[in-house]
């Protein structure tokens, strides 16, 4: 394909997509197009692509536009970027600061070996994108790239890329004023985006056996303890707790509890679970059985004091036979048995829990559980799975991502038992979360979804 071919496919796209020009009598322009690719060298900076509506069809021009530049060594690549005019931010600021916007763009690179970039901050433009590729005459335009990559014209898959990015830039001018329009535009951003696999079941059964102590974070509703479940029912034997905010060494571990006989108070020792477990794998009968510790809601509890000197232990290459001893009542132990493992839950939603010290979480390896959609969610509870994830994706920042409640909350065996869990149990939540300080720049799209489902509003 010949590059004024490829740009006249790219443009006809866009009209596809909804773009209107000032030379279009049928509807209001909201785009202006430039191409300036007459000559095509090492100096001549050309490009092509969209510009905001009311900018000049010339010179320099503001905010954020989707351009091409061409490769004057081999014509049937392109760099598409999304990327600041040189004249800066006029009415853009807002959209380059919303989270969503660099995420869902983020989501449009391939994963393969195309050569592409991102910057940290879309609102940043002092520093350069960081993009080093022979052919591109962009040198001059470097600071003002937000994310980019490059694509072959030639390439029938490539042309997926470029139609999802088309889509996405229609997204967010507002070129997608009928309901086909935005049919057209979901479905080729969602031929674009990068499917996300979830085998979060063999990543952590894999890394459990590297690194045997792994604690499963994640937001509520995520399924952190199912997950967990799931990964148990290929071990031998089960040992499972789950801490709370007045555990201690000696429930855990090792202690001493009273009791009264005959008017007289004896002291009898009390084993731990860790304990038994631990006892349980070091025998000789047991030396070839898998052993599974689930210690679920394990940041409820100061782990530095319900551990003590067993911390020591907590060493994933540090087995029977270490140097040192750490005696446990009237056992001792060098090093975990082999063949126990440990798996651990975390909510990272509770603020208010302990925090986790650094000498801890280099004992274990830390798998985040990210929210995907149940195969059991109905089509209604999916469709709000998918709403309050767009929600999140949009507007939550990169720490409050992590709140992004599972689909947990979203599970009900008809319409109204899935209301009753987004009255319940999703909105309280989410008022916690806002009352918190969390989320506070979609309060708005938040309330909007509780009224339009359950006809509430989160602050009455």
């Amino acid at each position: 394909m010949e590059l004024n071919e490829s740009i006249d496919q790219i443009k006809k796209q866009a009209e596809e997509f909804g773009m209107r020009l000032k030379d279009e009598a049928r509807s209001k322009q909201n785009a202006v197009w430039r191409n300036n690719t007459k000559e095509i060298s090492e100096y001549s900076h050309s490009y092509f692509g969209f510009i905001r509506e009311g900018e000049a069809s010339s010179q320099s021009y503001s905010d954020i536009s989707l351009v091409f530049f061409p490769n004057y060594e081999n014509p049937s690549q392109l760099l598409m970027s999304l990327a600041v005019g040189t004249e800066g931010f006029k009415n853009d600021y807002e959209l380059a600061l919303q989270p969503g916007l660099r995420r869902s763009f983020f989501k449009l690179l391939p994963l393969d070996n195309h050569i592409s970039f991102c910057k940290r901050l879309f609102s940043d433009i002092s520093n350069r994108a960081d993009f080093v590729q022979d052919g591109f005459s962009i040198d001059k335009y470097l600071q003002y790239l937000l994310i980019g990559v490059v694509v072959n014209i030639n390439d029938k898959s490539d042309w997926d890329i470029i139609n999802g990015w088309l889509a996405r830039y229609a997204q967010i001018r507002g070129w997608d004023s009928n309901k086909k329009i935005k049919n057209a535009v979901s479905k080729a951003i969602d031929k674009a985006r990068v499917k996300e696999i979830n085998n979060n079941e063999i990543e952590i059964e894999r890394i459990l056996t590297e690194r045997k102590y792994v604690v499963i974070e994640g937001a509520p509703g995520v399924g952190k303890t199912h997950t967990a479940s799931k990964i148990a029912n290929k071990f031998d034997k089960i040992f499972f707790t789950q801490f709370h905010a007045c555990t201690t060494y000696g429930d855990f571990v090792y202690g001493i509890l009273p009791r009264l006989k005959s008017n007289e108070v004896i002291y009898d020792p009390h084993e731990g679970i860790l304990l038994e477990a631990m006892k349980y794998a070091s025998k000789e009968e047991n030396k070839n059985k898998k052993v599974l510790l689930i210690i679920d809601e394990i940041n409820r509890a100061n782990l530095a004091s319900v551990l003590g000197e067993v911390f020591y232990l907590f060493e994933p290459k540090r087995e029977i036979g270490a140097n040192y001893e750490i005696r446990i009542g009237n056992d001792s132990f060098k090093g975990m048995p082999s063949n126990l493992f440990v798996i651990g839950t975390m909510n990272t939603a509770d603020r208010s829990l302990a925090v986790v010290d650094y000498a801890l979480r280099r004992r274990f390896a830390w798998f985040y559980l990210k929210p995907v959609p149940f195969e059991s969610l109905t089509d209604y509870g999916r469709n709000l799975y998918d709403r309050m994830a767009q929600i999140f994706e949009n507007y939550a920042s990169d720490s409050e991502l992590n709140l992004q409640p599972g689909a947990s909350y979203f599970i009900g065996s008809n319409d109204e038992e899935i209301k009753n869990r987004l009255r319940y149990e999703l909105m309280p939540l989410i008022k916690e979360y806002l009352l918190n300080g969390l989320m506070s720049h979609a309060e708005q799209p938040l309330d909007d979804f509780f009224f339009e489902h359950i006809n509430q509003r989160i602050f009455n």
